[in-house]
């Protein structure tokens, strides 16, 4: 199974996370048989990388947008999304950021149920499962195919090629940087900027006191703060477990069909309408899966210490006892 990640690139270490879980979901679901997961992690778009993000679409068997803010303002998510829907692909929206607005997406992504995974753990794993288990079946593409969109070329394609050039003067590297700081202000190409930035740097043509201004500027505008990595390998195990022990039970669907669905996209996973995640297990394991990774870290090394001096004072009491005991 192909399967295809359309998303913003300000979403990229979150999506990094999901892109994981998701092989392992792939791996489960298809009997160990595994699947190929892609993502564009290309930092400056061109022609070539929009053929190559094209054939992609052509070639995957679903394809799962990324909901988040960033996503819905992007051109070539637009485009990606788009033209998966003309190709008649299988859509799975995922839901990976919060303060989407429903009635502003495209029409026909409303009508498709999303699986919402902005709070990474095993309930989540267990929706992203069930709406990945409960896929319908794949409709063929029309023919003959339609015209694929043209490439986004992004406005910092110019810097990338003359970086790659092997010659350099004084005046386009001051040029470059002066065009670049500009970019860094930009939210959507804060992180592009970045890169092309610490490419001059490395660049050998690059004087030492344009070198010591990209420093300096790289300083002043550190880089976005990157999800951090959590400990989900005992929640993947465990959801695995639940999934291979029951193999003949129905997987589980993620809520009600607020809207009929085309006939050539079905709907699955959970409704749009709903922003809510899944219904949590009750008592302490429920309240425990609600808190953050950082709360349960916290909570768990406060635990840890409490027991800590309580082994350390019934150790000392002992050898307190014992010497007194001794004569």
């Amino acid at each position: 199974m192909k399967l295809f990640i359309s998303y913003s690139s300000r979403d990229r270490d979150k999506v990094r996370l999901f892109a994981e879980d998701l092989k392992q979901i792939v791996k489960v679901v298809s009997h160990n048989e595994g699947g190929d997961v892609w993502f564009d992690q290309e930092l400056i778009g061109g022609h070539d990388w929009w053929e190559n993000i094209l054939s992609k679409i052509r070639a995957c068997d679903v394809f799962l947008f990324v909901l988040t803010q960033d996503s819905l303002r992007s051109d070539p998510c637009r485009l990606e999304y788009t033209y998966a829907h003309s190709l008649n692909k299988r859509i799975l929206p995922i839901l990976l950021g919060d303060g989407i607005n429903v009635t502003l997406l495209p029409e026909p992504l409303q009508r498709i149920q999303f699986v919402d995974y902005r709070n990474r753990g095993l309930d989540s794993y267990q929706s992203l499962s069930g709406a990945m288990a409960s896929l319908p079946p794949a409709v063929p593409m029309p023919d003959p195919l339609p015209k694929p969109p043209s490439a986004p070329i992004s406005p910092l394609a110019q810097f990338q090629q003359q970086l790659e050039s092997k010659n350099l003067s004084l005046e386009v590297q001051t040029s470059l940087v002066f065009q670049l700081k500009q970019y860094l202000a930009d939210p959507q190409h804060t992180e592009s900027a970045r890169y092309l930035l610490m490419e001059l740097r490395k660049h050998p043509d690059t004087r030492a006191q344009i070198a010591d201004e990209i420093t300096g500027i790289l300083k002043d505008t550190p880089p976005p703060r990157p999800a951090s990595a959590q400990g989900f390998s005992d929640l993947m195990n465990r959801g695995k477990e639940m999934l291979q022990s029951k193999p003949s039970s129905k997987p589980p669907v993620m809520g009600n069909v607020q809207q009929s669905p085309p006939a050539n996209q079905p709907s699955y996973g959970m409704p749009m309408g709903n922003t809510a995640s899944p219904k949590s297990s009750s008592g302490l394991m429920g309240w425990w899966s609600k808190q953050t990774q950082t709360t349960q870290i916290v909570l768990a090394v406060f635990v840890l210490g409490i027991l800590s001096c309580c082994i350390c004072y019934c150790l000392y009491a002992l050898a307190l006892s014992g010497s007194s005991t001794t004569y």
